[in-house]
């Protein structure tokens, strides 16, 4: 077991957490209060008590609609950088050193009104104001912790952003989005695009119909992944697979109804962005206990843990971690070979990654199992898979 002091100093890889699901609740009411937004609260101790889902309340689109009341908030430019700027921040008062972090632009300009070039350059701005900033949001031992990045002469965290499509937008929306993402390519943004990802209720669209979106993307150079594989089933799984070749999959918990599916993942070395509060909490998982993390990494799987939206649960990854080491006695270098596992599975170029793995990852005979093609080996007592 991992005690809380030791979890909150261990360096971390992030790839799945939404900005949307990344607004502090107080951010969310000094914002309404600015930009003259009614969220319907006479106070906000009223407004946090429906802001934050603690607990199971009903369902996957239970949780999204709950979502929608923080997000309300992001009706400006100003407004989305502060949150963009705020879910960096406090991915480094969780010591992530590699941080990966998704939106999903058809929300944004239903609620703000801009383009999508102009939310993708709001996104980025406040994502590289807060990685240009030695300190994050106020908390024990981080000032420590970002004092060792500079030492090492690195930043305290590598960003790369990743634009969500939604299952639920109509076609010329996603595409639209697409082709504000290839021409902001060669625009430089300060913080980069490095990913698609497709999201929302996976029961709303067939994964045939971004197959095209998903292949011009890819030929750009643009990472890829899709939610799939959490309420519905392992042959969702299969044509999300197979139609879109993504190289990860957000959830994915149910490729273990299938073992030829699991075969495939392994096969095709895909790594799997779980959330496991996040999955209790959408009743993907009747419990914590009986969630199948244990069973992902001793199936040989490349497995990443990830916050999901910690704005709305009210929990971040330090507390995902000590929930996993309480609850499946997760060791230290279980949580290492799963960091090196997301770290080589980053959409950020191999460069950051080896500098980044080399600085706070250093594990003797550790292999980059990306690179070096090599099968899997033996990383702590529940990893089953190689250390990245």
């Amino acid at each position: 077991m991992v005690r809380r002091v030791i979890v909150g100093d261990m360096p971390k890889i992030e790839l799945h957490r939404h900005l949307e699901g990344g607004i502090r609740p107080a951010t969310a009411w000094k914002l309404a209060q600015t930009q003259n937004i009614d969220l319907g609260f006479a106070d906000y101790l009223s407004f946090e008590t429906a802001a934050l889902v603690r607990e199971p309340i009903g369902g996957l689109d239970k949780v999204i609609g709950a979502m929608a009341l923080t997000r309300k908030i992001l009706a400006s430019a100003a407004a989305i950088e502060e949150v963009a700027y705020e879910c960096v921040q406090d991915a480094k008062a969780d010591a992530v050193k590699l941080f990966e972090l998704r939106f999903a632009p058809a929300l944004l300009a239903k609620v703000s009104g801009l383009d999508y070039p102009e939310i993708l350059e709001a996104v980025s701005r406040g994502a590289a104001r807060a990685c240009a900033e030695n300190t994050g949001k106020v908390g024990e031992g981080k000032g420590a912790r970002n004092a060792e990045s500079a030492a090492k002469g690195l930043p305290a965290i590598e960003v790369g952003l990743i634009c969500s499509l939604r299952r639920t937008s109509p076609q010329p929306v996603n595409a639209a989005i697409v082709k504000a993402m290839l021409e902001a390519k060669s625009r430089n943004l300060p913080v980069p695009l490095v990913g698609v990802d497709l999201s929302d209720n996976e029961w709303t669209a067939d994964p045939e119909t971004f197959a095209g979106l998903f292949d011009s993307l890819r030929e750009a150079g643009f990472g890829t992944t899709a939610h799939s594989g959490l309420n519905t089933s392992a042959e969702h799984l299969w044509r999300t697979i197979k139609l879109l070749k993504p190289r990860r999959i957000g959830h994915g918990i149910l490729a273990l109804r299938d073992p030829a599916l699991v075969d495939e993942i392994r096969r095709r070395d895909i790594h799997l962005e779980v959330s496991v509060l996040s999955n209790w909490i959408t009743e993907a998982v009747p419990s914590i206990q009986g969630h199948p993390l244990p069973r992902l990494l001793q199936a040989g799987l490349s497995v990443g843990i990830n916050s999901d939206d910690p704005g709305l649960f009210g929990s971040g990854l330090s507390g995902e971690y000590e929930l996993l080491g309480r609850v499946f006695g997760l060791s230290g270098e279980d949580f290492t070979a799963i960091n090196l596992n997301a770290l080589g599975s980053s959409f950020l170029p191999k460069e950051t990654r080896d500098k980044v793995r080399k600085a706070y990852f250093t594990v003797p005979e550790a292999e980059d199992r990306r690179e070096k093609a090599q099968g899997p080996g033996k990383a702590g007592a529940l990893n089953q898979g190689s250390a990245e």
